[in-house]
């Protein structure tokens, strides 16, 4: 029982946090919410680093590469692009998590959303929910 309360909570903080993060407004808009630039990034996968750069404009994620990982073929390398692409399309950090991939889906999260905040953005860095 107590694993489930845990777990619920955890699960409310992340979405709260990342609701947070979410942003929709068009490339016309007078609101910076970056500065512009390709900005490279760092994290732990699963099976090693992972090499993130992302480029951003003032009000949106332009651009998603991974240049280095070590990430099982077929799970976790699929996974990083899916969420890369679904940050993207979205302009969101609101994604699913991919089945079997846990750790690199949130890798991909924790590296964008730590790039945003190096182009000036105050976003919660996402990490993987400890259980």
């Amino acid at each position: 029982m107590k694993k489930i309360i845990v777990f619920i909570t955890l699960t409310a903080v992340l979405a709260f946090s990342m609701t947070a993060c979410s942003s929709n407004i068009p490339d016309g808009s007078e609101t910076e919410l970056f500065r512009p630039g390709t900005y490279k990034v760092t994290v732990d996968g699963r099976n090693g680093p992972i090499v993130i750069e992302t480029v951003l404009s003032k009000n949106k994620v332009v651009r998603i590469e991974v240049l280095d990982h070590s990430e099982s073929a077929g799970i976790g390398d699929v996974a990083l692009q899916s969420v890369a692409n679904d940050i993207i399309t979205r302009q969101s950090f609101e994604v699913d998590v991919v089945s079997g991939a846990t750790e690199s889906t949130y890798a991909m999260l924790k590296a964008v959303s730590a790039s945003t905040n190096a182009a000036g953005a105050d976003f919660p860095i996402i990490e993987k929910p400890r259980r």
